[in-house]
């Protein structure tokens, strides 16, 4: 395969599935996110309904050269894939691309044939959905997210890293990442591929709200979501004592629990000393206090000037958890649960 064969995904499209903006319905938390550029305004595949929307590209055809704007174009490494786009290949139908900025083709093309190899290596039959951003200052890395099904379980993975390299870097993670998920061991941390987004700033504005349906489960349950989905922190309502709480990586290796209220320890099986540590064997330190009560003012105030990469509060018009976190373009997103009445 090589860069002529990129097409568009609207030249792929048949009934096209749409997704959740993070690649899978119901699986929008995202902390350390791909917003570098703010969000598109607008993705043109061929049919209004899905503008600024993923696809799953349907059946293949018969592909000549790319189309891009309604032309035909004899696509060159040397080409940049300006705007947002959407491609994908014959090869691959299953696999599309979201280019977001002045992305190089190559890249295109290095995100399509090295993401196949993985997933066939792995035996995953999964469609993926791979997002490569571009910030308009050349001096900004670029960060290339890519979303799969793991064993019917949501799976991500995202980095950043130099232009020219950081699709190179992503492969290399999900490959990882779906071998760790094969044999459930817990992941290094301190990552260096994902050093925090902890700096003192001004205080940013909350550029975007996601209203997601909290996952009701056990701290054990939400550490799996936060392990496959490579998240930071992941907020979650906690079934053990009914509050909303989030789970994120330790400083060292483990996971900190941190609830709205309770402090007491979650029952979990103590990890056994001679087997190897999983992801569900990590130990599990729970924060000794409550969480503050803010508006969202307040807690954009503390995370920006406490150089904090997240926050977790208790809001204080509805008594729910939100969790405030900081994006790669220094803006902040807030996590609201959809049954939030304010939110």
């Amino acid at each position: 395969m090589n860069s002529s064969e990129l097409v568009r995904a609207s030249e792929l499209v048949g009934e096209a599935g749409l997704t959740g903006e993070e690649g899978f319905v119901g699986e929008a938390q995202l902390v350390g996110e791909s917003e570098l550029v703010g969000r598109p305004e607008s993705v043109s595949v061929g049919r209004p309904e899905l503008t600024g929307k993923s696809v799953l590209v349907g059946k293949p055809v018969s592909v000549g050269k790319p189309v891009l704007m309604g032309k035909q174009v004899s696509v060159s490494k040397s080409v940049l894939l300006r705007s947002t786009e959407l491609w994908a290949t014959a090869a691959d139908p299953e696999l599309a691309v979201t280019t977001c900025g002045a992305v190089p083709a190559a890249d295109v093309t290095r995100a399509v044939r090295a993401i196949g190899r993985v997933l066939r290596r792995h035996h995953v039959d999964s469609a993926a959905r791979v997002r490569v951003t571009v910030p308009p200052d050349a001096t900004e890395p670029t960060l290339v997210q890519a979303n799969i099904r793991f064993h019917d379980t949501p799976t991500r993975v995202q980095v950043t890293g130099p232009r020219g390299f950081a699709v190179t870097f992503a492969v290399e993670r999900l490959d990882r990442q779906i071998a760790r998920l094969a044999t459930s061991q817990a992941r290094p941390w301190p990552d260096p591929a994902r050093p925090p987004l902890a700096r003192v700033t001004e205080t940013r504005p909350i550029a975007r709200r996601k209203l997601c349906a909290l996952l009701t489960g056990t701290p054990t349950e939400a550490t799996a979501v936060l392990d496959a989905m490579d998240y930071d922190a992941y907020l979650f309502t906690d079934s053990d004592t009914g509050e909303d709480a989030i789970v994120h990586w330790e400083e060292s290796l483990g996971v900190r629990l941190t609830r709205q209220h309770a402090i007491v320890a979650p029952s979990v099986p103590a990890p056994q000393e001679e087997a190897p540590l999983t992801v569900n064997s990590l130990p599990l330190t729970v924060d000794s206090g409550p969480t503050p009560i803010l508006s969202e003012d307040e807690a954009a105030a503390r995370l920006c000037g406490g150089g904090l990469p997240f926050l977790f509060f208790t809001d204080q018009g509805t008594g729910r958890g939100r969790l405030l976190y900081r994006r790669y373009d220094g803006d902040l997103t807030i996590v609201v649960p959809t049954d939030d009445q304010r939110g």
